[in-house]
């Protein structure tokens, strides 16, 4: 069966320093994107091959399976829709010594979870170890370099022991490819100044903080020929986006239940008695055009304490123009793992007997 191989070399001399990136950009099929406004699909970015679901690909470790992320992609579309499959993200991709792809579906060897593909990492594990210096890049992106900074760490013991460390440290800005939205720009064609400028919804790369990648490889030689071997990763990272602008007329169960002909605007007192109508009543307030059309109900909306609509904080803009808001999106991820275990030759015992 093919299967591609890509060295430590493929990696380091790449721009890029995410894994799951520098992977996408070499093998053939591999694909991984960033997603906007997609829930915490932003923040896990599981990968796919050959356009089938992330959780079709089988992800193997030092031989050993991956664990997959904790997030299914319900905000997603296509084959990624209602999948879960592992992320490459947190693994530092200085801790890889080469990466095997399996280029055909390789289900009847490893099971199902390679219906699409079969693919493995091989830390680095070295009993002749050196120290590798660490690496210092600042990345070009907007106004200001992004500092990524990442080393590694080799030992041997002459017992025939190793321990591999790993680590990264790395901020990433926001970027943005969005043009201004149709009804933002309505907005601000019929005077209203309150937009957010020069896009009220972003549409691009998330603001990454205290981006923290470690990875560990041990191994060591036990009675004769056993090896008693290990790993280990620890990540986390804090991310923030934006999501979907709220317009100040039609957003549905915010600024209107009627699709932006009228303010949705709540009655207090009839949400006190549970009685509908049995106050005086807030007035209706007609929307149309990026205005307000009726400026006399709406003043008497903001002045009458029972009556409350989300232009009520935005009062000060004139005309009872708000310019909407767009709401941030992000969380803090922790992704861990240890993987632990001897290989070798055993002798086969049978009834207490050696076989």
């Amino acid at each position: 069966m093919p299967v591609d191989i890509v060295g430590s070399e493929d990696f380091t001399q790449q721009g890029q320093t995410d894994l799951a990136n520098q992977l996408r950009n070499t093998v053939p099929s591999f694909n991984v994107n960033s997603n906007p406004i997609s829930d915490s699909g932003t923040i896990v970015r599981p990968a796919s091959l050959r356009n089938m679901a992330p959780d079709h690909t089988l992800l193997l470790v030092n031989g050993k399976l991956r664990h997959r992320a904790a997030v299914i992609n319900f905000f997603a579309v296509g084959p990624t829709a209602g999948a879960q499959g592992p992320d490459l993200t947190p693994i530092p991709s200085i801790a890889v010594q080469r990466a095997e792809v399996q280029r055909d579906g390789a289900s009847a060897q490893y099971g199902s979870d390679a219906i699409a593909r079969g693919s493995q990492l091989r830390p680095e594990g070295r009993f002749a170890g050196r120290q590798r210096p660490g690496d210092r890049r600042g990345l070009q992106r907007g106004r200001r370099p992004e500092p990524h900074v990442r080393g590694q760490c080799r030992t041997a013991s002459r017992r025939g022991g190793f321990a591999n460390l790993s680590l990264e440290y790395g901020n990433s800005r926001p970027t943005n490819r969005a043009v201004q939205r149709y009804d933002a720009a309505r907005l601000i064609a019929h005077g209203n100044n309150y937009v957010r400028s020069p896009t009220a919804q972003d549409w691009g790369e998330p603001r990454i903080d205290d981006d923290v990648k470690f990875f560990g490889n041990f191994g060591k030689y036990v009675g004769g020929t056993k090896q008693a071997y290990a790993h280990a990763n620890y990540a986390a990272k804090h991310v923030d986006g934006g999501f979907y602008f709220r317009n100040p007329h039609t957003r549905g169960g915010v600024y209107s239940g009627d699709g932006g002909k009228t303010l949705l605007v709540g009655d207090l007192l009839d949400a006190k008695d549970g009685v509908l109508g049995s106050s005086a009543g807030c007035p209706t307030v007609r929307v149309g055009g990026g205005r307000i059309l009726d400026p006399d109900n709406y003043q008497r909306v903001v002045n009458d304490p029972n009556c409350f609509t989300f232009h009520k904080p935005f009062a000060g803009a004139p005309e009872g123009r708000p310019g909407g808001f767009t709401p941030q999106f992000g969380g803090d991820s922790q992704d861990s793992s240890i993987v632990a275990g001897l290989r070798g030759t055993f002798p086969r015992t049978l009834s207490g007997t050696p076989a």
